[in-house]
């Protein structure tokens, strides 16, 4: 049995990590455990990606053993890059989906129009922007109904990732671990070819895919993940 570490993506709740972890329930990989882990738990107190950089690299030097897989989704796979000068995770497979390297102009300007909102204490207009350009759509609905307290962590949650995730400057990846791989979504907007910097080698283009790869091309993700934890 593999132990996966999975640091997840900026989400306005933590408890909807459940929804993206469900596609791994469908790898033909069942010896497999995943874990589940909120990127802000590093971020939390923190001014720059520097600090937060420094609070990962200090959990996992802690807790790497524990682990055999280390994934990242978005925020999560670009705290992940942070620590790759530091040659800790040299010895681990490494698998990040949708995760910049830089924050280039397109990711600032996109990311901007929801700070923006967020700014205001847009909560609603702020989720719709997000899922919006995270998912390529026209439109979208809320599903759900947030409390005064949730809607006020939300904000600061939200605020506090996508504030950091613009100072990502990664621009040059000089130590990538050998076993890293990073799919970026053929369509996407906020995770792209001009943004992450790890070498075209570990990189593979999910087709017709936005920045929600499972969602868009479940099949393709399956079977290329499958492949990867298999090498």
């Amino acid at each position: 049995m593999k132990k996966v570490a999975v640091i997840g993506p900026i989400l306005a709740r933590w408890k909807d990590h459940v929804y993206l972890m469900k596609p791994f329930d469908k790898l033909l990989n069942q010896e497999l455990r995943f874990e589940a882990i909120d990127p802000l738990t590093f971020c939390y107190g923190c001014d720059s990606l520097e600090q937060a950089r420094n609070n990962f690299l200090g959990w996992l030097k802690l807790n790497k053993n524990e682990y055999d897989i280390f994934m990242g989704f978005a925020l999560g796979g670009t705290l992940i890059q942070t620590v790759f000068d530091d040659g800790t995770l040299d010895d681990k497979k490494v698998i990040l989906f949708s995760s910049p390297s830089i924050a280039d102009k397109g990711l600032k300007t996109k990311i901007g129009k929801i700070l923006e909102y967020l700014d205001k204490a847009d909560l609603t207009n702020a989720l719709i922007t997000k899922e919006k350009i995270a998912a390529n759509l026209d439109d979208y609905v809320i599903k759900h109904e947030l409390s005064e307290i949730e809607e006020k962590e939300a904000i600061e949650r939200m605020q506090l990732g996508f504030n950091l995730i613009l100072q990502a400057n990664l621009s040059i990846l000089e130590k990538v671990p050998k076993n890293t791989k990073v799919y970026i979504g053929e369509k996407s907007q906020l995770a792209t070819l001009n943004n992450v910097r790890l070498p075209t080698n570990k990189q593979v283009i999910v087709p017709n895919a936005s920045m929600r790869l499972f969602q868009d091309n479940l099949d393709f993700m399956l079977n290329e993940l499958d492949k990867t934890i298999k090498e």
